[in-house]
């Protein structure tokens, strides 16, 4: 029995070295624009949520460049960042870019757990207090800016630009934007 389980355990490590070499889909499209991983804008309950970010190309030397936001669908229950790399999105991200804007996916708390709606949104309108705080630091212009999203995404979307700051109040140390 023992040399059963051995021999298996070694046939999945076989199988996963395989899988992992291959490179999956959404790196391949990933590796195609210039970008940053990993970029954290809050911290809740001991998860970190972070940002994909799209470099802006042919940004003149000395100026900020305009930005949107990409807030992914799923049913507010599902979904990730890499949403954004889907054949629906990737050519308006890829367009964006391309015409100077920087793009930024984020992940926001899907509505598991006692989690609701309102908290994404609340999340959904940190990431855009976060980019308007560390413009400098991204070279954005804190001005010029929108927000994009399909299906659940297009809610947070419409609620983070036409929410009132005060009744989606965040997390104290991105919502003190100057």
């Amino acid at each position: 029995m023992l040399k059963k389980c051995v021999l298996m355990g070694l046939g999945s490590l076989l199988l996963g070295s395989a899988a992992y070499a291959q490179k999956p889909a959404e790196q391949e499209k990933l590796d195609t624009f210039k970008y940053q991983q990993g970029i954290v804008y809050k911290t809740v309950n001991g998860k970190k949520l972070d940002m994909l970010f799209f470099e802006p190309q042919n940004v003149k030397p000395g100026k900020k460049a305009p930005w949107m936001l990409f807030v992914h669908g799923g049913g507010w229950r599902g979904g990730n960042k890499y949403v954004a790399l889907k054949a629906c999105y990737l050519e308006t991200v890829r367009e964006l870019t391309e015409k100077g804007v920087a793009v930024f996916s984020i992940e926001y708390r899907l509505t598991k757990n006692g989690i609701t709606a309102y908290d994404s949104v609340v999340d959904c309108k940190d990431a855009a207090r976060f980019l308007v705080k560390h413009a400098e630091q991204y070279h954005l212009d804190p001005e010029r800016y929108g927000v994009m999203g399909g299906s659940a995404g297009g809610h947070l979307s419409l609620m983070t630009a036409l929410g009132s700051d005060e009744d989606f109040k965040g997390d104290d140390a991105v919502a003190d934007v100057p």
